[in-house]
């Protein structure tokens, strides 16, 4: 129950530090738009890639960079004292896969 408790915190505090990330690129999107008096009328697709390559994937970059790290383990991990073990041979793909598990839900909502 204690691990379980510990897991839930650390991702409550990784899902704070996307929801900061997220915060900054909406007001520097914001500000683009702004001075540069982009149309906001493009098109679902086009929304989406850039939603995608400007959130989703630096947000699964930072997860599988971090718990390759010699943190092993992302902001929320660390604080919550979790640490990422993984065999040097597969830790790469099986924390890669992982990650894309994780976070295909979240992807899949935004579409």
């Amino acid at each position: 129950m204690k691990l379980l408790f510990r897991r839930c915190m650390a991702a409550l505090i990784d899902y704070a530090v996307i929801a900061v990330y997220a915060t900054l690129l909406f007001g520097v999107a914001s500000l683009l738009f702004a001075v540069f008096h982009w149309e906001r009328n493009g098109s679902p697709f086009t929304g989406q890639l850039i939603g995608f390559l400007t959130l989703t994937l630096p947000v699964i970059t930072y997860s599988c960079l971090s718990e390759q790290s010699r943190w092993a383990g992302t902001i929320g991990k660390k604080l919550a004292g979790i640490a990422v073990r993984a065999d040097a041979q597969s830790s790469g793909m099986r924390i890669l896969l992982r990650n894309l598990l994780k976070y295909l839900p979240w992807e899949m909502a935004h579409s």
